[in-house]
């Protein structure tokens, strides 16, 4: 997103001020009817990718504060991540808090990361179907006034837009997705290899 943040900021000038231009009507108001299911998505995203995050985050915490009430003697103090790394950590010592706080950093990072990524491709493809459905609007009652063919002009003039703004997204999240496709199995074997190591921990 960084090195396409210029894309990304030609995408908003194209896209911003004809949506506030059309939100500021009252009668065209309706045609949106449907499409805030868009914002209640992205609410619902950023909220899992939360509490996925501290979970990770905190598990480790919650873990040695049950061993605390348990009264255990040798307590076990577990990174974020059940990882196994070449040197000696030393539980509770300053070598233990600082693989903590390096594993739990990205997770903060990557939960804003992907929630603020996600939520802005949504964004603009609910300005782009808002726009589809404001030209919709516009071809079928240009027939009530005498300017049809200047209707028609502008839906065309916004259609070229709309298909300028579409090669920007391809070209902004298209190599996302394709990473996201291609890592999706890194990421899965990682997981189990995780769950693995959790089992072996608690039995």
């Amino acid at each position: 997103m960084f090195l396409n943040r210029e894309r990304v900021a030609r995408l908003h000038q194209m896209l911003d001020p004809c949506f506030l231009d059309f939100l500021s009507g009252s009668q065209e108001k309706n045609i949106l009817d449907g499409v805030t299911t868009f914002r209640r998505l992205s609410l619902i995203l950023t909220a899992l990718i939360g509490a996925a995050a501290s979970l990770y985050i905190f598990m480790p915490l919650a873990f040695v504060i049950y061993q605390h009430l348990h009264h255990v003697e040798n307590i076990k103090y577990i990174l974020v991540y059940p990882a196994i790394y070449p040197w000696e950590i030393s539980p509770n010592g300053l070598l233990y808090k600082l693989h903590y706080i390096s594993e739990a950093t990205p997770n903060i990072a990557l939960m804003c990361v992907t929630a603020g990524v996600d939520s802005l491709f949504t964004l603009h493809v609910f300005q782009m179907i808002g726009r589809l459905r404001k030209m919709s609007y516009c071809i079928l009652n240009a027939g009530r006034n005498s300017n049809y063919k200047k209707a028609v002009r502008q839906c065309v003039s916004q259609h070229e837009t709309l298909l300028e703004c579409r090669d920007i997204l391809e070209k902004v999240y298209g190599p996302m997705i394709l990473w996201i496709m291609v890592t999706n199995a890194i990421i899965l074997c990682s997981l189990m290899f995780q769950l693995s190591q959790v089992m072996l921990f608690f039995f």
